[in-house]
């Protein structure tokens, strides 16, 4: 895939493909695409989380994991967080109620994804593998990973293209950190959710899974007509666009109306078969082409 007037840094595909090995990675993704969701079952949102949606739950619990990895720091071992059980109170109650991370936790560790145990006051959280940590260390990738299998499918089948957890250098010119230090400047670079590619057109798709504001229109909006050559597409996926704009969805879709971005809202309601539709339609892709 190629950029114009830009290089890709990186991205997420050689972690994905080392996962696909994993014979029962599709099982795995929707097991944990229906907790985001449709939350636990057997537990009372209504006491903890009745401001927000389902996968607004998701987000906070994930958020806080998301902490508590970054709190641990350096580890011998990847796939581990250990935390002092003050500090794990502390940043539960501040993304959301320590129950409900407990709960998460107990039943992500009943079906397999991680083990969880309390010793001489520290907690520590050991995942499965990579692939679990992934998902459960940043809110919006496991939406990011639904987005960019069902694009690779729809892509795949008309010779497109596709890519995850991009990173976009604006110029082009590499430079070592050192580099950049000794010259005084700096190495712009973006991280796009993901990009797609159809003949000449480039889809810059940007994933949601919690709240946003008008400023990340502003930010996809840039990089996409900057790198887009003219004929980009430019779409927002995200679960409920309610919550995540504090009911003010009305400006932001006029807001986004205006600068050509296609907002598709409300997937955690959608089937797998009824999203890659709504993708087909936002990226205007040839039907007769398309095996959804």
């Amino acid at each position: 895939m190629l950029l114009h007037g830009a290089d890709i840094i990186s991205s997420n595909e050689e972690y994905i493909e080392e996962w696909e090995t994993y014979s029962d990675l599709q099982e795995r993704l929707e097991f944990l695409w229906n907790v985001c969701c449709c939350g636990i079952p057997d537990f009372n949102y209504d006491e903890y989380v009745s401001e927000c949606s389902y996968p607004g739950a998701w987000n906070r619990v994930i958020s806080a994991l998301a902490e508590m990895d970054y709190f641990t720091g350096m580890r011998p071992e990847q796939n581990i967080i250990c935390i002092n059980e003050e500090d794990y109170i502390d940043i539960s109650g501040q993304y959301c109620n320590v129950n409900i991370v407990d709960r998460y936790l107990e039943y992500l560790m009943y079906n397999g994804f991680l083990e969880t145990y309390t010793e001489n006051k520290f907690v520590t959280i050991e995942f499965k593998d990579d692939m679990a940590r992934f998902c459960l260390t940043k809110s919006g990738n496991l939406l990011e990973i639904k987005t960019y299998l069902a694009c690779r499918n729809l892509l795949g089948s008309c010779n497109g293209d596709v890519r995850t957890g991009v990173t976009i250098d604006w110029d082009g010119k590499m430079f070592d950190r050192e580099d950049l230090y000794h010259q005084g400047e700096e190495n712009t670079v973006n991280e796009i959710d993901v990009i797609g590619m159809y003949g000449l057109v480039p889809y810059f798709i940007s994933c949601k899974n919690g709240k946003f504001t008008s400023e990340e229109l502003y930010k996809l909006n840039t990089v996409a007509e900057r790198f887009g050559t003219g004929y980009c597409s430019k779409i927002i996926v995200t679960t409920d666009l309610k919550y995540a704009v504090n009911n003010s969805e009305e400006a932001l879709l006029q807001r986004a109306l205006d600068m050509g971005i296609k907002i598709i809202d409300n997937v955690h309601e959608m089937s797998s078969e009824e999203f890659s539709s709504a993708l087909s339609k936002a990226m205007e892709l040839p039907k007769q082409k398309i095996h959804i």
